[in-house]
């Protein structure tokens, strides 16, 4: 591996160059590129690094195999924003998908029933219910997540 605190300063959720890794970057210059997908990335010996990983590192010593941006914004790699998880905790921050009526992971009408279905699926656990309204669906849901602490 690298020394991450030889190589980067850290500041609000930016890494900064503490060497000058090639005549075009200077030392205090933002380290990394974002890339179409919205992660920042920066290279160190010929090899991409995720910066929101590099920045976790920096703070805890260690990169856990999930790392997940709690506001769900790539871009804010602060280290208040970042969490050690897991692959069904990072999931649940997933916002809903882009043809959402309700906009709300786990809400979605029924058009056979007629009624808004609220459903959670946490482990093994499976949690459904139909409502009359999307409000109480959404109400429903997001209960449960506070319930079981998966907000």
């Amino acid at each position: 591996m690298f020394d991450v605190k030889a190589l980067f300063d850290y500041h609000e959720g930016d890494l900064l160059w503490r060497i000058s890794p090639s005549n075009n970057v200077k030392v205090g210059d933002k380290a990394g590129t974002r890339g179409s997908d919205g992660y920042w990335r920066v290279s160190i010996n010929d090899r991409l690094y995720l910066v929101h990983r590099i920045i976790y590192l920096w703070h805890n010593g260690y990169v856990p195999g999930v790392l997940d941006h709690i506001d769900r914004n790539t871009e804010n790699n602060r280290i208040e924003n970042l969490r050690a998880s897991c692959h069904t905790l990072n999931g649940f921050n997933r916002g809903a998908n882009k043809n959402s009526k309700s906009g709300i992971k786990g809400v979605s009408f029924d058009k056979a029933r007629g009624k808004w279905k609220a459903q959670l699926k946490f482990g093994e656990e499976s949690h459904s219910k139909r409502c009359d309204s999307m409000e109480e669906a959404i109400s429903w849901v997001e209960n449960l997540r506070n319930k079981l602490g998966i907000t």
